[in-house]
């Protein structure tokens, strides 16, 4: 793209889409040639393909940076407690490093006015500072005296990314007051990407939960002594496999499977599927 967020003319060789659009779509579609289109599409083609939660979130940040143009960008993984209130967890950056990220993930802001109510948000929401409370409010928030003013940012764009309402992660722009705040443009095109992004970041921290309760699973049924093997069976058994899945999806007979089965049992001490799942079956729905 040519050094800004939207390049000049129409993209009137693109065929028209079956469903109607949006105007936010409209203008962005507006001003974004078809190599423009392209870029985004491949762009997101490729972040799907990714399998690694930071280099995604890093990914991503460096393909929105080549759309928006911004002195500091953020993307936070978040969760929310049980007031809804968001807590902002690990983060990654492009362009000028952050300050005082550790007095900021402490927590002492979470419940900072400037981020009121925006635990609510019932889908992945963008909007700018600007647009969300007045000049005068937002200045003299706590974050914006002790933490922002104190880096020269001065405008901020923002999208809450929302998976089954909740706030799962937010990406964020900063401008010093130099550089002017962001566009409505930015908050289009930011507006249209950050569904797509959502999207798999959602799928890729199930994952990561995921790899959490098998190596905690792995490490109890080690704890018995089992084989490698006997643990692949064990989890499969416990994941809801039929015995003829767990067969087939390890290659072995039938009666290599409950020779395997055998040895399971003798080694934890149980004597029945029942006793088994009594035993396992809630570690594996546990992270700690």
């Amino acid at each position: 793209m040519d050094g800004g967020i939207l390049a000049i003319g129409n993209c009137e060789s693109l065929e028209k889409p079956a469903r109607s659009i949006s105007f936010k779509e409209k203008s962005v579609k507006n001003r974004l040639l078809e190599r423009d289109w392209r870029f985004i599409l491949d762009s997101i083609y490729l972040l799907y393909k990714m399998d690694s939660l930071d280099s995604f979130k890093r990914s991503s940040l460096e393909f929105l940076s080549s759309l928006i143009q911004a002195n500091q960008s953020m993307f936070f993984e978040t969760s929310q407690d049980t007031s809804r209130t968001v807590i902002f967890k690990s983060c990654v950056s492009r362009g000028e490093e952050p300050k005082f990220m550790d007095e900021f993930l402490s927590g002492t802001f979470n419940d900072d006015p400037y981020f009121r109510r925006w635990g609510f948000f019932p889908k992945t929401t963008t909007f700018r500072d600007t647009d969300m409370m007045p000049e005068y409010y937002r200045l003299n928030t706590k974050i914006f005296r002790e933490i922002y003013s104190k880096q020269g940012i001065y405008y901020g764009l923002r999208s809450y990314l929302v998976q089954d309402s909740k706030a799962i992660g937010n990406i964020c722009f900063f401008n010093h007051k130099e550089r002017g705040d962001f566009s409505e443009d930015d908050v289009n095109l930011l507006d249209l990407v950050a569904p797509h992004i959502t999207l798999k970041f959602a799928w890729l921290l199930q994952e990561a939960e995921k790899g959490q309760e098998d190596a905690v699973l792995d490490r109890k049924l080690l704890e018995y002594g089992l084989t490698q093997r006997e643990r692949e069976l064990a989890k499969l058994i416990l994941s809801g496999a039929d015995d003829e899945e767990v067969a087939d999806k390890l290659c072995i007979s039938r009666a290599t499977f409950h020779k395997h089965i055998s040895n399971i049992y003798r080694k934890i001490g149980v004597r029945s599927r029942v006793q088994f799942f009594s035993l396992f079956a809630p570690s594996s729905s546990s992270c700690s």
